[in-house]
């Protein structure tokens, strides 16, 4: 048997969101990072995210693959804004905006293919323009060289 263990790439991660954290509440200026999870299918992303959301209350994993954009946001808004409703991805960024503050936040979003509802979450992003508290990542997964058609990473 094979066993993984992510604890220091936890470490690792939990290190640069802290100093993150850090450079957010003492500098006028915020360090901005371009932080990125990737990796090839199955290589345990999912779960070392996981494992991150578990042991820091300020982070959220949430996976909207295969989801349609008012699924997607059904799934934000009782994950995010604690079961209230929201008409459209606008209202709920707002809503995510003044329910965190100046509360720390990241939120992991898995699977980014570029689907409707990524589009549409992205969008709001955007428009709503999120504090520098919040710091959202996408978590990008590749095939295996060997899978891999000539153009596409």
């Amino acid at each position: 048997m094979i066993v993984f263990s992510f604890e220091k790439d936890i470490a690792r991660f939990h290190s640069a969101w802290s100093e993150w954290k850090y450079s957010v509440y003492h500098k006028d200026t915020p360090r901005h990072y371009n932080w990125a999870v990737q990796g090839f299918y199955g290589c345990g992303k999912t779960e070392f995210l996981r494992q991150f959301c578990e042991l820091n209350k300020d982070a959220v994993y949430l996976n909207f693959k295969d989801l349609d954009s008012s699924t997607a946001l059904a799934v934000f808004c009782k994950r995010i804004l604690n079961g209230e409703r929201a008409p459209d991805w606008i209202e709920a960024v707002e809503k995510y905006k003044n329910l965190t503050g100046a509360r720390f936040q990241v939120l992991f979003i898995d699977d980014d293919n570029g689907s409707a509802a990524y589009k549409d979450f992205e969008s709001a992003i955007q428009s709503v323009k999120l504090h520098d508290h919040t710091l959202v990542l996408h978590v990008k997964s590749f095939a295996p060289e060997s899978e891999q058609k000539p153009g596409n990473p």
